[in-house]
């Protein structure tokens, strides 16, 4: 777990309304110091290592984020696709992290077009999401009629 220590002195205010003036607010008393702290997610972590590394490089972290995202929407053009494998190829962690990041992305969705396909199978309905998501993929629609003529063949 890390931690990141941030320091601060609280000070007390009077709250007296009748010498609520601005030269009377120079007679606060100082309480003492502080320490608060936060933990920083272990995808934050990672983020952190890597826009360290990347501080060297001429590649920054968030340019480089908003072209892989921008990857799963739109074609990159060519200046932002050299961009981005540049930095990829500069940086092993930060191609690691984004590589992972896709794989696990791909498996999530795999496991959500086993889900459709099986409740189809079985008979059970679809969730609204699950149904927005045949809708919209043409390929699935097509898995799953030749799934269900394969059960219908079967009966």
């Amino acid at each position: 777990m890390t931690k990141i220590e941030i320091n601060s002195v609280k000070t007390s205010y009077p709250l007296n309304s009748k010498n609520h003036s601005a030269k009377n607010m120079h007679n606060t008393e100082k309480v003492g110091p502080t320490s608060d702290y936060f933990e920083v997610s272990s995808d934050g972590k990672e983020m952190l290592k890597i826009s360290k590394k990347m501080e060297g490089n001429s590649y920054h972290l968030d340019k480089v984020m908003k072209i892989h995202e921008k990857g799963f929407y739109k074609v990159p053009t060519k200046e932002e696709s050299d961009y981005y494998w540049a930095a990829r190829k500069s940086n092993p962690e930060l191609d690691s992290y984004l590589y992972e990041r896709d794989k696990a992305e791909a498996l999530k969705l795999m496991g959500q077009v086993q889900s459709i396909l099986m409740k189809v199978i079985s008979g059970q309905p679809l969730t609204p999401e699950e149904e927005k998501m045949v809708k919209n993929d043409p390929a699935l629609q097509q898995e799953i009629q030749m799934r269900k003529s394969k059960t219908e063949i079967l009966k």
